[in-house]
């Protein structure tokens, strides 16, 4: 690093940079109030150079107060996420102790610059307007239009802010800049209280829904995105009412997680003075009322509600009132948690007056609604799944991700509230957790509470077992059969792991003459095999329901098994994409892993046998590996020849694989051994891609004689079959039209449905029909 007075020029730019950094992201704790006094306070203004270093100092202990936080284990709960929200917390305490005039002075012009690429500019019709009531606290409600300039969304939004303290100046000063900024700006004349004040703003404000939000708030980056990803994902059936967000004190607790209402009017704040990453407080659930704080609401159905009722103003119950009267239309209230933010309670209206005028408004929503239906009675009857895996399904990184979501959400439409556990993954997985929550389910952290406990807590509710994978049932089943002896159990063998071993086995003692033999597995005897044979087919029988995804498995399990009925052959499913561009657009080929052995010992071959001869007849041809987990496999082993193989490009993780699927000709799979479904090959048929793989490749199909996969079993073959579909457009375009029939009629989202609520009718129904608590 060179001296801070070595080059006035370097340091002046440097401390730009620092300030923008700081304007542009919270990134938490003592980092953001040093870059805060290096960029706004005197010396930094005077001398650059010096606001640089005391940045730099002050990272530093930013990055030492990180590692301390993070090894106090029973302290941070939410990983990343959860630092991120400390620094949320670190930017609003630390900007609330600042003049409002001196945090106006660089946040508004900052805000009209950001404009220019935010969703709130005029060429977009917005499809939320967000109303902000404010009353005095000019401070917060600059902060609170900072953190939506924020909002990481494709959502269109406008911003109305509804001034209603006509004896403070404050905000009315910065009027023509809040406009220039394209917030809605508008003074009542005389004071109209919160709910008449946000009544008159949803009268003026014209796009499809309404999210109220109080001005004493800071919302994170993806409250908007959250809120109205979730009404939409909902629908209409049953008609979506209102959703609010997951509100957190200023000190990072709970303050709810939407509310119960107890008799006689009580609220009952789910999860109030929890963690924020508290398992049981964030999943999407029916509440029987979200504050007002953070709420979304179509904007015709509240107009034609009326609005809030004014006879509870100035405030207190008009939002229990509000989604009492939804429910009486037949419409439901949810919350999300995994929108959030923090909200200085009481400060929008004063503390002090909060006992007294809670207490008149209670009496009159008990006069208006003697008997409101609770929630939690349908929330506690529904029952309960406990679905088991390996890991938290990450659909972006795996294609067995995306069979446990479709199962997920399967469950999930039919009524089940879903408690997810991860063997592997049990503690809070930043983003993945978020993602399962964000739908509904449930996901059990070990740092909260373990699975035995919550077995032994929820005994009677849990009625139905999901567990995927022989190895998490061969761990589970013994705790499984003591704790819930009463539950049905649907056992998802994802692939037969007794074929899949075998195979390998045996590829390991061919030593395939001209081909890179496999590396054993320990203990890939057949002793261990047989036993695994034996154990895996004694699960099958054991099991209420078995699933298997390749039709090869169902035929051999039925040799095998001749007197068990409970296999059931569900197909992966997926949404049918087709081809986006055609021959002329594409080059290349691809293959799509994680580090699965059948996966490593494909490229292995694939270097050995197939490159050769690929190389001679398209001495151009690429082959472009997407995993990171994949390339980081190879990089351990002893493959430098295949790694330096200049026609071998490895990508790595590819957050967004369209692209690559839309611009290159064919698939390879040179699979020698597996079992199950490939999900690489359905990869392919889903977006119309070429495949050309061996017969244990395709194994399980059912594909009809002419198709988009390609079966080639030698060398020779493929190097033949990717030569002709690089080299004739007709037949690249003919073997890609054949894809969409095939799709359809095998792994649509019909044929998954339907092959699912078989089994459920046949084997699961007549055993639930006989638990305790359908009994009694």
């Amino acid at each position: 690093m060179p001296s801070p007075s070595s080059n006035r020029g370097i340091a002046g730019k440097a401390y730009n940079v620092v300030r923008e950094l700081y304007l542009a992201a919270p990134i938490g704790f003592g980092f953001k109030r040093a870059v805060k006094d290096a960029c706004f306070g005197a010396v930094s203004l005077v001398n650059p150079e010096a606001g640089f270093l005391k940045a730099w100092q002050a990272k530093q202990k930013f990055e030492r107060r990180r590692r301390l936080i993070a090894q106090n284990g029973d302290a941070i709960y939410g990983g990343e996420d959860e630092l991120f929200l400390y620094g949320i917390q670190q930017r609003w305490t630390d900007l609330l102790a600042l003049p409002p005039e001196e945090v106006a002075g660089w946040l508004l012009p900052m805000l009209q610059r950001r404009l220019r690429a935010s969703h709130l500019t005029k060429t977009l019709v917005p499809q939320v307007s967000v109303i902000i009531p404010a009353h005095g606290h000019a401070i917060y409600t600059l902060l609170c239009l900072d953190s939506l300039f924020r909002q990481q969304t494709d959502v269109a939004f406008d911003i109305y802010l509804a001034d209603d303290l006509p004896s403070d100046p404050t905000l009315s000063g910065y009027a023509a800049r809040l406009q220039a900024a394209n917030i809605h700006y508008h003074r009542n004349p005389v004071n109209l209280g919160f709910t008449r004040n946000v009544n008159a703003a949803a009268r003026r404000a014209s796009a499809e829904l309404l999210v109220i939000l109080n001005n004493d708030t800071f919302c994170h980056p993806l409250w908007l995105d959250q809120l109205v990803s979730t009404y939409r994902r909902l629908g209409s059936s049953p008609q979506v009412g209102a959703v609010g967000s997951k509100v957190l004190h200023s000190h990072l607790r709970i303050q709810e997680s939407g509310c119960l209402m107890k008799a006689g009017g009580h609220p009952s704040p789910l999860g109030r003075g929890a963690h924020a990453f508290d398992p049981r407080f964030s999943f999407l659930r029916e509440v029987d009322f979200v504050s007002a704080c953070s709420l979304l609401v179509p904007r015709q159905l509240f107009l034609e509600l009326g609005g809030f009722d004014e006879r509870f103003s100035p405030g207190y119950y008009e939002d229990p009132d509000l989604c009492e009267r939804l429910r009486q239309r037949g419409c439901r209230t949810y919350v999300q948690p995994a929108s959030l933010l923090l909200h200085e309670e009481g400060a929008s209206f004063g503390k002090h007056a909060f006992a007294a005028v809670q207490e008149e408004k209670r009496a009159l929503f008990n006069q208006l609604h003697p008997a409101p239906i609770s929630t939690q009675e349908r929330f506690e009857a529904k029952p309960q799944l406990l679905f088991i895996d390996a890991y938290l399904p990450m659909p972006d990184k795996g294609s067995g991700s995306i069979d446990a979501m479709a199962y997920l959400e399967y469950f999930i439409a039919r009524g089940y509230h879903v408690v997810f556990y991860a063997q592997h993954h049990n503690n809070y997985f930043e983003g993945y957790s978020q993602s399962l929550e964000a739908i509904g389910v449930e996901v059990l952290q070990d740092n909260f509470q373990s699975l035995p406990s919550l077995l032994a807590e929820r005994s009677d509710a849990i009625r139905l077992v999901f567990v995927s994978r022989y190895y998490q049932l061969d761990h589970f089943l013994p705790l499984i059969e003591r704790a819930l002896p009463d539950a049905a159990l649907i056992y998802n063998t994802v692939d037969l792991h007794f074929l899949r071993e075998s195979r390998e086995a045996g590829l390991v003692d061919s030593q395939l003459a001209g081909r890179q033999p496999l590396k054993a597995s320990p203990g890939g005897s057949s002793v261990r095999l047989a036993q695994l044979r034996q154990r895996e087919l004694a699960y099958i029988q054991r099991a209420d329901a078995s699933i298997v995804i390749s039709s090869y498995e169902r035929d051999l399990l039925a040799d095998i098994l001749p007197e068990v009925n409970s296999v059931f052959h569900v197909p992966q499913c997926r949404p049918f994409i087709g081809a986006t561009q055609g021959f002329e657009q594409r080059r290349d080929f691809l293959f799509i892993g994680s580090a699965h052995q059948p996966n490593v010992d494909a490229l292995r071959y694939f270097q050995a046998a197939i490159h050769p001869l690929l190389q001679q007849s398209l001495p151009e041809y690429r082959l472009n590996v997407i995993g990171q987990e994949l390339y980081e496999s190879f990089s351990r082993g002893e493959d430098a020849e295949l790694l330096s193989n200049p026609h071998v490009a490895f990508l790595g993780y590819i957050e967004d694989v369209m692209p690559l699927f839309s611009t290159s000709l064919a698939m390879l799979v040179p699979l020698r051994y597996g079992s199950g479904i490939k999900g690489k090959v359905v990869q392919a048929i889903q977006h119309g891609l070429p495949c050309v793989t061996t017969t244990i490749g395709a194994e399980g199909l059912e594909l009809p004689d002419q198709s988009s996969v390609v079966i080639a079993d030698s060398p020779e073959q493929m190097v033949a079959q990717l030569m002709a579909l690089s080299t004739d457009p007709q037949l690249w375009q003919v073997t890609s039209d054949r894809a969409e029939a095939v799709f359809q009629a095998r792994f649509s989202q019909a044929v998954f449905e339907q092959r699912l609520d078989r089994l459920m009718e046949q084997r699961i129904a007549p055993r639930l029909l006989h638990h305790p608590r359908a009994l009694g």
